[in-house]
């Protein structure tokens, strides 16, 4: 997948009310955010909780669609569901791709971040 399919700039800028300062914010803002939401994923695996993992792919799926990443926030959602209903093979079967997918957003957010940084 290119960049362009991951984090989708046209959906940001649309969310941000077209403003590019405030885009950056919510990029910022994802990028502190990001790594403290992928440990408590992995805390909620680690402990084989549904409800951590669901409260973790919840908290994640928010951060992602507020950047405009819809296809990792879809799997976040997944894995909340899966939590929600008490499926926790199901919920940890999507852990390693959805940190993989955090990962990759994360490391587009860095590159737009570090390039519009004066």
């Amino acid at each position: 997948l290119g960049a362009g399919q991951i984090l989708n700039v046209e959906e940001l800028l649309s969310r941000s009310g077209s403003s590019a300062r405030r885009a950056l914010r919510i990029l910022n803002a994802f990028n502190e955010a990001y790594a403290g939401l992928l440990g408590l994923l992995q805390a909620g695996r680690e402990a084989k909780s549904a409800e951590a993992l669901r409260r973790a792919a919840h908290a994640l799926k928010g951060t992602l669609l507020d950047i405009g990443a819809d296809g990792v926030a879809s799997v976040a959602a997944k894995v909340e569901k899966y939590g929600t209903e008490g499926n926790l093979d199901g919920a940890l079967s999507l852990t390693q791709p959805l940190e993989h997918g955090t990962q990759l957003v994360a490391s587009i957010v860095k590159e737009i971040l570090s390039a519009n940084t004066p």
